[in-house]
């Protein structure tokens, strides 16, 4: 199976720990200590030493990447028709890595303070959550992606309403997210993806188990 994939792991891969040897370029200008954590409000309240940052993120996010794509591509219940989920375990990891460092290298270097990092992240968040949930409305069932509950698991048409199910509450979730960025405040932004998360994790679970319970009786 490796092989099957051979060239596309090497390539995100090498995408996912682009950001590292641009920090290196970038090395003699960027200061001693790079933004690790920001404030609802944009500000930076904690910084790290630029090497853990340019040299330890990239490589941090390449094992998750890796560990991701074994588990995805050696799922036995993968088939063809799973495909767009797959590529998007594939070069999820490479595009977050990129964009997270490429933001904290503009940001060091005084081209991003106008921007909230928290609105940043939630629009982000916003725009994952509208391409998850448009891949995983005709996924079928494995042992990777989607709402991976028992009696889902063991019942495909359990598995294909509590996906769909779960699909729109997704797509609902991102849209509002995406539009909260430009209305309310970052905190506001955070707290309300957090309930919306709430609702996304349990409704379908509670929803699947009273359909396992009505197609028992």
């Amino acid at each position: 199976m490796f092989f099957k994939y051979k060239n596309k792991i090497i390539l995100t891969s090498v995408l996912t720990i682009l950001p590292l040897f641009i920090g290196l370029i970038l090395w003699n200008i960027l200061p001693a200590k790079l933004p690790m954590r920001f404030t609802f409000e944009g500000t930076v309240d904690e910084y790290a030493p630029k090497i853990y940052l340019i040299l330890g993120l990239p490589l941090f996010l390449l094992v998750i990447h890796l560990i991701c794509v074994f588990a995805s591509i050696y799922d036995e219940k993968s088939d063809k028709e799973n495909a767009t989920i797959l590529n998007i375990v594939f070069f999820s990891i490479p595009v977050l890595s990129i964009s997270i460092c490429s933001f904290l290298y503009a940001y060091s270097l005084d081209l991003l303070h106008s921007l909230n990092i928290s609105s940043l992240c939630c629009g982000l968040a916003g725009i994952m959550y509208i391409i998850l949930g448009a891949a995983i409305f005709k996924v079928k069932q494995n042992s990777t992606f989607g709402f991976r509950l028992p009696w889902t698991m063991n019942n495909e048409i359990i598995w294909n309403k509590t996906n769909k199910l779960g699909c729109y509450l997704m797509l609902i979730t991102g849209i509002i997210t995406l539009i909260s960025t430009l209305f309310i405040n970052p905190k506001s932004q955070f707290i309300l993806f957090m309930i919306l998360n709430l609702f996304v994790a349990l409704i379908p679970c509670i929803y699947s188990f009273v359909l396992y319970k009505l197609l028992q009786n």
